[in-house]
């Protein structure tokens, strides 16, 4: 009877898996008499969003699988998405901000390269983020003197502080900062002190690349 219930609200769902409670009409449909008791069988499957609304939680997972801004398939699922949770394919915050407040968070389809929260993040962040602390691991020539790399030291953790922050596409893209990026600026630094210049020169113009948020390191120009 309740499995019957469930199969006949999921054929009534709308693309995001919100079905409309006629119980009269889901009866003659079903060929059983149901009451809005039966509708509490289905724990957290089922949550009411509104007396007249119901949602079912797996249903936009076992539909669309991974939740994608690019796919020309799920047109119209992010039209509802945007009708009802005011969520766009720019920020899908506000639907999964509302499955939060509605304890079923969990069962929200996956979004890939997708930053939705530090409870889950995709790959890209992560993969992005793990360079990061790679670049902290790159450690200075021990033939610098000491200024110099407590300053260059200093540069590359500001950078990195800096990037960690970040979690959108084209922010990750524009702070990527990886070990290869970390050895080049080395080489930056070691060409202006081989071309003679002290350290104390050498250590100022990484302190002043770094009060300037520049991104890298630049060698001193005296032209």
């Amino acid at each position: 009877m309740h499995k019957l219930l469930y199969v006949t609200l999921w054929s009534r769902a709308d693309p995001v898996g919100v079905v409309q409670i006629n119980l009269p009409e889901i009866s003659a449909i079903a060929g059983c008499t149901y009451r809005m008791e039966d509708l509490t069988h289905f724990g957290n499957r089922l949550v009411e969003l509104n007396p007249s609304e119901y949602l079912l939680t797996f249903y936009l997972a076992i539909t669309v699988g991974t939740l994608s801004p690019k796919s020309k398939g799920q047109s119209k699922v992010w039209e509802q998405l945007e009708k009802r949770w005011k969520a766009t394919k720019q920020d899908i915050r506000p639907f999964l901000d509302a499955w939060q407040e509605l304890g079923i968070r969990i069962y929200a389809p996956p979004l890939p390269d997708e930053y939705t929260g530090e409870e889950s993040l995709c790959h890209r962040v992560k993969e992005y983020r793990e360079d990061l602390q790679e670049c902290l691991k790159v450690d200075t020539p021990h033939t610098w003197p000491e200024e110099v790399a407590k300053q260059f030291k200093a540069f590359i953790a500001t950078r990195v502080a800096i990037a960690l922050k970040k979690t959108s596409k084209t922010d990750t893209d524009k702070f990527q900062l990886l070990p290869s990026m970390v050895m080049s600026m080395q080489e930056t630094v070691q060409e202006m002190l081989n071309d003679g210049y002290s350290p104390k020169r050498v250590a100022q113009k990484i302190r002043d690349n770094n009060s300037s948020n520049s991104k890298i390191i630049y060698p001193i120009d005296d032209k």
